[in-house]
C-alpha cells in the first residue's frame, strides 16, 4: 500500500528475517504481531528472503503527530551480518510527495531506530540509537 505514509525495508541477505516497525502518534504498535493499527498497516512480512516488508497509512488518514520508525534483525539463520535499505516516502502521488532511504548495518538481534515522520506537514527526520519501545515479549513467529 501506499498514501500519506509509506515505509519499505529491503536487506542484502538472502534467509534472514529483518522486521519493520511502526510507533503509531497515539502509541500503537505496527509490526508482524500487530499488523493493523489505528492508522498504519503492515502488508508485507517477508521471513526468509531480502524483503519486503512494507508499512502504510492510506491517503488522507494520518493522524497528527510522530510515527517512530524502527526495525529489528530478528534471525540471520547464521549467515551474518547485513545492510538494511529503508525507503520512507510521504504523501505519494501527490504535488507534496517526498522520499527518503536509508541504510542500516544490522547484526543478529539488533534494533535500530531509522526515522521519525510527523503530520501533518510529512516532515522525515533521521534518527539513530535503539528505540526505545520495543517488542521484547514475542519469541517466535
Amino acid at each position: 500500500g501506499t498514501g500519506d505514509l509509506q515505509v519499505t525495508l529491503t536487506w542484502d541477505l538472502d534467509d534472514s528475517d529483518i522486521d519493520l516497525h511502526c510507533i503509531e502518534p497515539d502509541t500503537t504498535h505496527v509490526y508482524f504481531g500487530n499488523p493493523s493499527g489505528t492508522t498504519a498497516e503492515l502488508d508485507l512480512d517477508d521471513v526468509d528472503g531480502f524483503g519486503p516488508e512494507n508499512i502504510f497509512v492510506e491517503p488522507g488518514t494520518a493522524a497528527a503527530g510522530t510515527y517512530e520508525i524502527y526495525v529489528h534483525y530478528w534471525s540471520d539463520h547464521g549467515n551474518g551480518p547485513t545492510t538494511a535499505t529503508i525507503r520512507v516516502r510521504v504523501f505519494a502521488n501527490t504535488p507534496q510527495e517526498q522520499t527518503q532511504i536509508f541504510t542500516r548495518r544490522l547484526t543478529n538481534g539488533e534494533y535500530a531506530n531509522v526515522a521519525d515522520v510527523t503530520f501533518p506537514a510529512g516532515t522525515i527526520v533521521e534518527t539513530f540509537g535503539v528505540p526505545t519501545r520495543t517488542v521484547d515479549t514475542v519469541t517466535s513467529k
